[in-house]
């Protein structure tokens, strides 16, 4: 018989709701019977204004979690524990909370195993020797570094073995055909944005109104992540007459969300954001058989079939979108093949099963 591997397992759930804390609930939820685990959720931010900031309330549930890692650390003195480890972004204040939890008290742990969400991590150390130096500290000498596409590079410090764990999870539905559609509705879910491409779309849909007056709407699922920009493309919206094209609903979540995807014709995701890597409302759009409009962008043309299971276009570019949205709109046959495609590679790849399997395979083995 297989012997049992005690793991702690060490990151944030929802709330605040975005992908990593989406995928972290998903690893705290795994069972098997070889797997020995005990959970510490470290809930740094609220919400999402919060993602990336300093906060007093940041400090306390810092020194929370390294009293808990070194309490399980020493419980454990006569066994080898694995620590898995969710990694910050490429910013200064996740970097010094990883160095304190895994560059002190995490250096207890023999192995570990390190989970890369983020994208542009290796970017930001080579431009900056001091991010670099408290980035080695940190993540260096780990077992195993968990990335989530070959598109988007991690580190790997001291011979730590990278492996590439693809995003998964649940969908509840397949979405259906298009033929009896009136009003083509363009969906976007996620953080609202300029980075995760809200402006890009709000540009597009002006050139849109000139090529397809009638015929379409513009839903919009998620909650603004900073206030400025909100201000800045609602004042857009209205001295560009789009009130009667675009609506927003905030935050989603269960069926409300789903049914969102399901009432839509087209997804949208044209994101530049600078810590994208693998979205999940991509691989939820697959899932739900949408056609797919997204960028050229980290880790989002390995998760899409380009002509298949949607079309790419460049970063930033709102004239792009608006020509492939309109060539999409006007050939309900090629959505339609389209949807069959994204279900298909869904089913394939990217189920939270299969997530579930591809990451036993590597805490355990």
């Amino acid at each position: 018989m297989q012997a049992k591997t005690n793991i702690i397992l060490v990151g944030s759930i929802p709330p605040p709701y975005h992908g990593q804390a989406v995928v972290t609930e998903m690893v705290f939820g795994i069972e098997s019977k070889n797997l020995e685990k005990e959970c510490l959720n470290l809930r740094f931010s609220e919400d999402l204004e919060k993602v990336g900031g300093l906060q007093f309330s940041k400090v306390k549930t810092l020194i929370y979690g390294w009293l808990k890692l070194l309490t399980y650390r020493l419980r454990n003195l006569t066994s080898n524990p694995l620590l898995y480890y969710c990694a910050g972004s490429a910013n200064w204040v996740p970097l010094i909370r990883d160095v304190i939890l895994l560059g002190t008290v995490g250096k207890l742990f023999s192995k570990r195993v390190i989970h890369y969400h983020s994208g542009g991590l290796p970017e930001w150390f080579t431009s900056n020797k001091a991010a670099c130096f408290l980035g080695k500290w940190a993540y260096g000498g780990a077992w195993k570094a968990l990335a989530l596409t070959e598109a988007v590079d991690v580190p790997c410090f001291k011979n730590t073995q990278k492996v590439i764990v693809p995003n998964g999870l649940d969908v509840v539905s397949s979405h259906e055909s298009q033929d009896e559609i009136t009003v083509k509705e363009l969906l976007y879910v996620g953080a609202l944005r300029e980075t995760k491409g809200v402006g890009v779309i709000l540009k597009s849909l002006v050139h849109l109104k000139e090529k397809m007056p009638t015929g379409w709407s513009m839903h919009f699922v998620g909650e603004w992540a900073i206030p400025e920009e909100r201000d800045y493309w609602l004042n857009f919206i209205e001295t560009n007459d789009l009130g009667g094209y675009v609506k927003f609903a905030g935050r989603l979540t269960g069926d409300d969300k789903w049914s969102a995807y399901a009432d839509a014709s087209l997804f949208l995701f044209p994101s530049h954001y600078e810590s994208e890597n693998q979205p999940l409302v991509v691989i939820e759009a697959m899932g739900m058989g949408l056609p797919i409009i997204a960028t050229r962008w980290r880790g989002i043309p390995e998760l899409l079939d380009e002509g298949k299971t949607g079309l790419l276009i460049d970063a930033k570019n709102d004239v792009s979108l608006a020509n492939q949205i309109d060539l999409l709109l006007n050939s309900v046959d090629r959505m339609n093949q389209m949807s069959e495609f994204s279900a298909h590679r869904y089913r394939t790849l990217y189920t939270k099963l299969a997530f579930e399997h591809r990451m036993l395979s590597c805490l355990i083995s």
